[in-house]
């Protein structure tokens, strides 16, 4: 919304500014025509065409328009020079969980220092951990992802993905997709002075191999590390 506004009022600028101009342009024409006859002489100055005086307002606009996107990027480099920005994702399989930090919870149980939410999604079973201390020796999300129902499978599939953006400039990125053939995965979320949307997904093969079920869900991030000091 803000960029199609940006548009509208440059639009809006330039129809005004010619229009105005226009209008002043055809009453110092006509005065000077009857100057013309009324003295048989030349005009002495000769006034831009609207074209022309449209022309030079749309360049200037574009000029100021590119010197503040640059403002913009050079202020974007200093901050992000001063706050390290941060957003990446981790997950561990029950097949490869060994001496990761993962290894000592378990998504029954509540973890010390972090809010413990489960969403269920018909046979499938999201459990977030949100850090409530913002304390940056941890994760600011632990997540687990599970299969609950009753159908047998060949194979778990589980992936992740995220982009963050910094109004039109992406500034973090990531994905992967991964099997296993125990059931249950961890996601490990770290955040710094970011605000985004990781998306978690956990699906079931069947017995022939072929995905069977699937769902997904997004799990917010936003956290400051001026938080700390709150």
């Amino acid at each position: 919304m803000g960029v199609i506004a940006f548009y509208i009022i440059i639009g809006g600028l330039v129809l005004g500014s010619s229009f105005v101009y226009t209008l002043v342009y055809n009453k110092k024409i006509n005065a000077r025509l009857k100057d013309i006859q009324a003295e048989h002489k030349k005009m002495s100055v000769r006034m831009m065409s609207p074209l022309k005086f449209t022309l030079i307002v749309v360049l200037t606009l574009l000029f100021a328009y590119c010197i503040l996107i640059l403002a913009f990027k050079i202020s974007q480099e200093k901050m992000k020079g001063s706050e390290k920005i941060v957003l990446d994702v981790e997950s561990y399989s029950d097949e490869k969980i060994d001496g990761s930090m993962v290894s000592y919870f378990d998504a029954e149980k509540d973890i010390p220092g972090y809010t413990r939410k489960v969403t269920e999604k018909d046979d499938f079973r999201f459990v977030i951990y949100e850090n409530s201390s913002h304390k940056r020796d941890f994760p600011e999300i632990i997540a687990y992802a599970d299969y609950t129902g009753s159908r047998s499978a060949s194979e778990y599939e589980y992936r992740y993905n995220y982009m963050a953006h910094a109004g039109v400039y992406p500034i973090a990125s990531g994905s992967e997709r991964s099997f296993a053939e125990v059931n249950g995965v961890w996601f490990t979320i770290e955040a710094q002075n970011i605000k985004s949307e990781v998306y978690l997904s956990y699906a079931i093969k069947d017995e022939d191999g072929i995905l069977a079920e699937s769902r997904t869900l997004a799990v917010p991030v936003h956290y400051d590390v001026h938080d700390e000091d709150e």
